[in-house]
């Protein structure tokens, strides 16, 4: 098994938070501009 350092757990960490936060404000803002669930599976992929 590939050994992960700490620092690069730490940088995969702050990615997925910032993916996180892009992928939360996005669906938000695509909902409140009318866009239905079903529009939004593009997200999913």
């Amino acid at each position: 098994m590939h050994h992960i350092s700490a620092e690069m757990r730490s940088c995969i960490d702050e990615c997925l938070r910032c993916y996180q936060t892009c992928l939360g404000t996005a669906m938000t803002h695509c909902l409140e501009q009318g866009a239905s669930m079903s529009s939004l599976a593009i997200f999913a992929s």
